[in-house]
């Protein structure tokens, strides 16, 4: 958990040095990426707002991904992944960077039949967009959250600190 609320801390100070405010769309992680931010005290000057859109209906009703994409791929997969971080800029010109993850934590997966442990996390700032594909393997609902939420701080800072 160090690790956790450490890459949060870096990533909250990189953004208000750069005066960026965070939007998030959580599925696999529940909110806890949201969560870990919001215990981060003074992290109210660069968080806007957070979505945990679980289902693929509240995907497709808040961030406004392709339903069609949702059948095609599943909601666990690159494309309805990078949909969810670049519509929510869309959706909120006030954000600058917008953190998305999808994924199967486990123990079981869905009627995909995907890998437990598939995560996509997609980064959207600057009008680029980046996902990368991770295989977490069966270690766990917990671990799989927790490597995921920490990897998303990772990307986002460095795509942040590029700037």
């Amino acid at each position: 958990m160090r690790q956790l609320t450490q890459s949060a801390i870096n990533l909250i100070e990189i953004c208000k040095q750069k005066n960026l405010k965070i939007g998030t769309a959580e599925s696999c992680t529940g909110g806890l990426i949201s969560s870990t931010i919001t215990s981060i005290s003074g992290s109210s000057e660069v968080y806007e707002l957070g979505y945990v859109t679980y289902s693929n209906q509240s995907k497709i009703d808040l961030l406004k991904v392709n339903y069609r994409d949702i059948l095609d791929y599943g909601a666990v997969s690159r494309e309805v992944c990078s949909q969810m971080s670049s519509n929510l800029i869309s959706l909120h010109p006030n954000i600058n960077l917008s953190i998305a993850v999808s994924g199967i934590a486990g123990p079981k997966s869905d009627d995909t039949k995907k890998e437990v442990g598939l995560v996509y996390i997609s980064v959207s700032f600057n009008k680029e967009t980046l996902c990368k594909e991770y295989k977490f393997g069966e270690i766990g609902r917990d671990n799989v959250r927790l490597n995921t939420s920490i990897e998303a701080f990772e990307i986002s800072y460095g795509l942040v600190s590029q700037l």
